[in-house]
C-alpha cells in the first residue's frame, strides 16, 4: 500500500479474486480509502491482473504506480483516475516482481528475479529489445563464469 501525501488517500491493492475451474490469472482491484477517515472512497479503480501485486507513488508528480502483469497502470492520485496502461512485451516471461519510482526523474522500474526494465518518464515507452536481451546475455554470461570458475577450484582439489 502507498499513501498520497497531498490527498491523503490510501491505495490498496486488495485479495485477487479466483473465479475460474482451470488455470487463471488471479486479479486484485486498486482501492482507494479516506487515510484520515478510513472511509472507503474508491472500490475499484481499475483490474490488477498478474500472480505478483505491487504498486508505488511519485509524490512530485503525485502518479501511483501498480504493477500489472509484464507491465504497469499509471493512476492520477488527485482524480483517481487511471493515465495509462504500460504493457512491456520483453517483461512478459520475466514476472515483475517489484515496481519501483525514481520521483527526481520520474522513471520506472520493473524488476523481476533475473531482468529489470526502467521507462525514462510517465508518456514515453522506448524499444527494449535489445536492451533486455544484453542484459540477459550478461547475466548469463556472468553466471557461466561464476559456475566455471567453481568447477576449476573443485577439480584443483
Amino acid at each position: 500500500m502507498v499513501i498520497s501525501p497531498t490527498s491523503n488517500l490510501l491505495y490498496i491493492i486488495d485479495e485477487p479474486q479466483y473465479n475460474c475451474e482451470e488455470q487463471c490469472l488471479p486479479i486484485g482491484h486498486l482501492v482507494t480509502v479516506n487515510a484520515s477517515s478510513g472511509n472507503i472512497i474508491n472500490s475499484v479503480i481499475g483490474n490488477v491482473g498478474g500472480f505478483w501485486k505491487d504498486l508505488t507513488i511519485n509524490v512530485k508528480s503525485n502518479v501511483v504506480y501498480v504493477m500489472e502483469g509484464p507491465g504497469f497502470v499509471a493512476v492520477n492520485a488527485t482524480t483517481n483516475s487511471i493515465l495509462d496502461k504500460y504493457h512491456i512485451p520483453e517483461m512478459q516471461e520475466y514476472y515483475p516482481r517489484a515496481i519501483l519510482v525514481n520521483s527526481e526523474t520520474g522513471s520506472v522500474s520493473l524488476v523481476a528475479p533475473n531482468a529489470a526494465v526502467t521507462v525514462p518518464s510517465l508518456g514515453t515507452i522506448p524499444e527494449f529489445g535489445s536492451s533486455i536481451v544484453f542484459l540477459i546475455i550478461a547475466m548469463s554470461f556472468g553466471a557461466v563464469l561464476m559456475l566455471s570458475k567453481q568447477y576449476v577450484r573443485s577439480s584443483r582439489k
